[in-house]
């Protein structure tokens, strides 16, 4: 079986990405790049895996992701939608509850995608 600490870490100024277990992905830092810094590519082999592996949860923690430009909130739709379209697993986001573009944000995405996406909120 394959995990995630097989899935080549994107380079990104400012952001540290980190892998850890079968399913759990940790963002610090910020993302200010235009396209993401090859996030996308990132996220889209997050998901393979987690298909593949036919994880039930994929856990996201960005509690130390303190500020993403607009292009990276869209990188986040995708994956989620992603996830919607095949219903393969839940993507539980954990965010930090003081960090006001976590908060709306991730809302706002629950809101389109229903149940596949989880938010927990940590102080």
């Amino acid at each position: 079986m394959k995990n995630f600490n097989d899935v080549s870490l994107p380079a990104v100024s400012g952001l540290e990405v980190g892998l850890a277990g079968p399913n759990l992905v940790t963002m610090k830092g910020t993302i200010t790049v235009q396209d993401g810094g090859g996030l996308s590519a990132f996220f889209r082999s997050l998901h393979q895996r987690a298909r593949e592996n036919k994880l039930s949860e994929v856990v996201l923690d960005v509690t130390g992701l303190r500020f993403v430009n607009s292009s990276a909130i869209r990188l986040f739709v995708d994956w989620a939608m992603w996830v919607q379209g095949d219903a393969a697993y839940k993507l539980r986001c954990r965010i930090d509850r003081r960090t006001t573009w976590q908060k709306t944000s991730f809302s706002a995405l629950t809101s389109m995608v229903g149940d596949v996406l989880i938010v927990e909120e940590a102080s």
